[in-house]
């Protein structure tokens, strides 16, 4: 299952639509994880047949909520669950300790960020026989990145054999 993942598009639809397009035919859904609730409500007009999930960010209008544009998600791709939310409410730009502990208290084995305008791949192994493995991802930022790289994207794979997380970069038009 290939996953597109978005976060702070911040306005600008052409970054994330000429991606979508050059991944359309193998792509089954598409994530965006905040600071973007205009781009995604123009993606779910043009590509009506692709699943579409998103949660709000921090410079999302409060009028969202009415929209179905949540601030947090708990989805199941295959037999991953992926919890996705903005991040700005588990203060992702001071560390992951809050995420990762709410995301394992959900049970799920992939844990999806925006808010740092930073792409960023970490795997945290489970610490208790209790606990599962736990991918901390952000795809960085659709518009804006911070890390004075070319903006990006996320192409999460899951497959039988296990998860595999790419960043990519283009120039932004």
């Amino acid at each position: 299952m290939k996953l597109l993942v978005f976060s702070d598009s911040l306005c600008r639809l052409e970054p994330m639509r000429s991606v979508l397009l050059a991944h359309l035919k193998d792509t089954d859904a598409l994530l965006h994880l905040g600071d973007g609730a205009a781009e995604v409500y123009a993606l779910r007009e043009e590509f009506p047949a692709l699943p579409i999930y998103a949660v709000r960010g921090n410079c999302d209008p409060y009028s969202c909520l009415a929209r179905d544009v949540l601030p947090e998600q708990c989805l199941t791709f295959g037999t991953r669950t992926v919890f996705i939310c903005h991040g700005d409410r588990f203060g992702v730009g001071g560390g992951l300790g809050a995420l990762e502990k709410y995301a394992r208290a959900r049970g799920a084995d992939i844990a999806l960020f925006g808010h740092t305008h930073k792409a960023h791949e970490e795997y945290r192994p489970a610490e208790t026989d209790s606990e599962k493995p736990l991918w901390l991802l952000s795809p960085g930022s659709a518009a804006l990145p911070r890390d004075g790289a070319a903006p990006s994207f996320g192409i999460l794979d899951i497959t039988p054999h296990g998860v595999l997380f790419s960043v990519g970069r283009r120039p932004l038009r």
